[in-house]
């Protein structure tokens, strides 16, 4: 089950980002407090600066640490 240090760790990992990242938006029943163990997954959005859609470079780098920082969940075994 996921614990308030995993998703402080995992809004860390994408905080990489900079001012690219305008806000990470975690839903559903993790965030309510309401997740059932081996059911639950963990629900987020990103929001990213516009202007990292228009050049090539700074949207790879940013889809790189969504990835990494989604996998390093995984890898902790945290369903996503």
């Amino acid at each position: 089950m996921i614990d308030e240090k995993d998703i402080e760790q995992f809004a860390a990992q994408l905080g990489e980002l900079g001012d690219d990242l305008l806000s990470l938006f975690l839903f559903g029943s993790m965030a309510r407090g309401e997740a059932v163990a081996g059911y639950s997954d963990l629900d987020f959005w990103i929001f990213l600066e516009t202007a990292v859609f228009h050049d090539e470079a700074r949207f790879k780098i940013a889809l790189q640490t969504v990835i990494d920082a989604h996998h390093q969940l995984a890898a902790q075994g945290i369903p996503v």
